[in-house]
């Protein structure tokens, strides 16, 4: 005598099909797809850090070069006597500043700022924020005066004055321990 099952033979071979064949495949490709996600962001931020590494160092290159075009400029005795306010003509500061502009058009601004605010030379024109002498203890040109070398802040991006700039940096000009007035330069 024949035992009869609930389930007929074509669908416990569906059932066992399924069971056996399809349900492993998902999860099997669940698990690939879920190593690959992780590769793929693990290769993504990996490209992304070395290209955060890349713009930085050529940010700090570009700063570089400004620097040393500017601190010849600084060290002159013409430039020390036009920040003391005893030279009012400044045609040569003027085409020194341009000449290391050359080149680099909308690039950067420098501008050279005594520090009682009277003696200005600037290659655009000046934000508010470097309005002296009643900045001279705010943000970035506060800073310089606090430091012995170059500062670099990044820019107000919300100053109507300064949307194109993306980071700036300044240089207090001292002699003898005397404030004479900064160097600024915005890129």
């Amino acid at each position: 005598m024949m035992l009869h099952y609930g389930i007929n033979y074509q669908k416990r071979l569906l059932i066992y099909l399924l069971a056996g064949g399809f349900l492993p495949l998902l999860v099997v490709s669940a698990v690939i797809l879920y190593a690959a996600d992780h590769m793929y962001e693990a290769m993504q931020e990996q490209g992304g850090h070395a290209e955060v590494q890349r713009i930085s160092v050529e940010i700090d290159h570009l700063m570089l070069r400004y620097q040393q075009m500017i601190e010849p400029l600084l060290a002159r005795d013409e430039t020390e006597s036009f920040l003391r306010g005893t030279r009012t003509e400044a045609e040569h500061i003027y085409s020194d500043l341009y000449a290391a502009l050359a080149g680099r058009s909308g690039e950067a601004a420098i501008y050279l700022i005594s520090a009682d605010g009277h003696q200005i030379i600037a290659t655009d024109d000046l934000p508010r924020a470097y309005h002296l002498p009643e900045n001279l203890h705010w943000g970035l040109i506060g800073r310089a005066m606090q430091e012995q070398g170059w500062v670099a802040l990044a820019a107000d991006r919300y100053a109507a004055d300064q949307k194109d700039t993306v980071f700036s940096m300044a240089y207090a000009v001292r002699r003898g321990g005397e404030l004479l007035g900064f160097a600024v330069i915005d890129m």
